[in-house]
């Protein structure tokens, strides 16, 4: 099971997420490669990350997404894939039993409304994450159900779903959100790091079922919903998200890995899917 680290404050929303695709075979790991795209931007405004079953009716989560939100407006997308999922467990017993959440955070619009652009976030989930002393995980809970987060006057929110982890990292981590938030209230990108450290140090206790290889995403509120479907993407070093556009940079396990990937743009009429960029040798001809 993948991990998906989210954060929202009042100025972005950050979601991250490994690669790592794991096959089971009676129930036992038996694979494991670092080749699914968990991340999402929806609608321009808001970042989606799943963690769970990542194939399903033979397709990967990134085009059965799109197929099942092709044609889908904002408002009915948390419902849908509700729906969609109950229908697809139902129809399969051998996931019967198997966590599954999707984690939405963004922004929301409404004109009528001051400011326009307000902080939201949504779970799909058929379990939920509890703490067990030090260690949170996954409990089954049976059907899908929608949530929604409301985040009233809290400045931010911070939480991971998927494979256990451990409380006191995750507070840690919130405690660096709040630092970060103290020197640059729109600047998410000092934030990159700590949440891949996160992560990782998850992966390095999972037995391979996290993957060291991580996509961070982020949106600012100040330019949702974004109109022009895209994403400002580094190829190298230098993390330094724009104001006007969403972000994703990947953090790949082998350092200097010539391939980058990003994530799945879903609009109701709109999709873009299996992004990737590869960095080409110079021309070493005469």
């Amino acid at each position: 099971m993948t991990l998906i680290v989210f954060v929202v404050t009042n100025e972005y929303a950050i979601v991250a997420s490994d690669r790592r695709m794991t096959t089971l075979q009676r129930g036992k790991p038996t694979k494991f490669e670092d080749v699914a795209m968990k991340t999402f931007l929806l609608n321009g405004q808001v970042l989606m990350g799943y963690t769970g079953v990542a194939v399903l009716d033979g397709m990967p989560m990134e085009r059965w997404v799109a197929d099942a939100l092709w044609g889908v407006m904002p408002d009915a997308i948390p419902e849908t894939l509700r729906y969609r999922m109950n229908d697809y467990y139902r129809r399969h017993p051998e996931v019967r039993g198997l966590p599954h959440h999707f984690r939405l955070a963004g922004f929301g619009s409404d004109t009528a409304r001051r400011p326009a652009t307000f902080p939201i976030g949504f779970e799909v989930s058929n379990a939920r994450w509890v703490a067990k002393g030090d260690r949170v995980e996954s409990v089954h809970v049976g059907e899908f159900k929608t949530v929604q987060n409301i985040f009233g006057n809290r400045r931010q929110a911070v939480g991971a779903v998927g494979a256990p982890y451990s409380l006191r990292a995750l507070r840690s981590l919130e405690n660096t959100v709040r630092f970060a938030l103290r020197r640059d209230p729109q600047d998410p990108s000092g934030l990159f790091d700590p949440i891949v450290q996160f992560i990782r140090a998850v992966a390095d206790r999972s037995g391979g079922t996290v993957g060291h290889t991580v996509m961070v995403a982020s949106i600012p509120r100040s330019a949702t919903p974004i109109l022009i479907p895209g994403w400002t993407f580094p190829l190298g070093e230098n993390h330094s998200p724009a104001k006007e556009q969403a972000y994703a940079v990947m953090y790949p396990e082998d350092v200097g890995a010539p391939v980058a990937y990003a994530p799945a743009i879903i609009n109701p009429d709109v999709q873009m899917l299996e992004i990737r960029m590869e960095r080409q040798r110079p021309d070493l001809g005469t």
